[in-house]
């Protein structure tokens, strides 16, 4: 199956599988961070102009790296005398760039700091994240398959932090949609991470903030 895979270009799997997968949820997904807050009926920005979340979770797949763990890579990972992390067929494994300076970013400023995955391998995405040397930078994780409602109250009860303070970074609009039903800030990545996407979404976080419910 893998095979067949690999001879399709990734791009357009990646946009094949979400087809495949999410055939209706589409048309309920917010078109960009920027319309977020009017479609919601949220207040412009000015209402908490300083506001920050108080938890940052993250996808991973497409997220924080440009592949699926479960598809375009094969473990065991291991890195090289270089410092490159690579796969069992001696493939470089890669992050996005902006990843680690953002992830050391928010950990400075005092952000807690999650992982949100639906991926059908968990031991091996939590070795990469070991390997790229980020385990220190995140407080929670929820790794495994499933809708991501389910890794949100996880999260929620671990940290004790309530819906409204988290801010989410996803590709997919299937999660993007059934997160933000919770009250989280979502945000949908269309090319990795960056630190344009992150700014974005804090400032959408702060229009966001001041008219969102307290959730217990």
């Amino acid at each position: 199956m893998f095979q067949t895979l690999y001879k399709i270009p990734k791009i357009v799997l990646k946009h094949y599988r979400k087809i495949v997968q999410e055939p209706l949820l589409s048309k309920f997904i917010l078109k960009s961070t920027s319309s977020a807050c009017a479609d919601l009926h949220y207040k412009s920005e000015s209402m908490c102009p300083m506001a920050k979340p108080k938890l940052v979770v993250f996808d991973l797949d497409y997220t924080l790296w440009p592949f699926w763990v479960d598809t375009h890579v094969d473990a065991p990972f291991t890195m090289g005398s270089n410092g490159k992390v690579y796969d069992a067929h001696h493939k470089h494994v890669k992050y996005y760039p902006d990843v680690p300076g953002i992830l050391s970013q928010l950990h400075g400023e005092g952000i807690y700091l999650g992982i949100a995955s639906r991926t059908s391998m968990p031991a091996e995405a939590s070795d990469l994240t070991r390997l790229f040397n980020w385990d220190q930078f995140f407080h929670y994780r929820q790794i495994y398959p499933g809708c991501k409602i389910t890794h949100f109250k996880k999260l929620h009860q671990q940290s004790g932090i309530p819906y409204e303070d988290m801010i989410f970074f996803d590709d997919e609009h299937r999660n993007i949609h059934d997160v933000s039903s919770l009250g989280v800030t979502c945000i949908l990545v269309e090319d990795g991470v960056t630190k344009e996407c992150l700014k974005k979404g804090m400032e959408t976080f702060r229009e966001c903030k001041g008219t969102k419910k307290p959730t217990s």
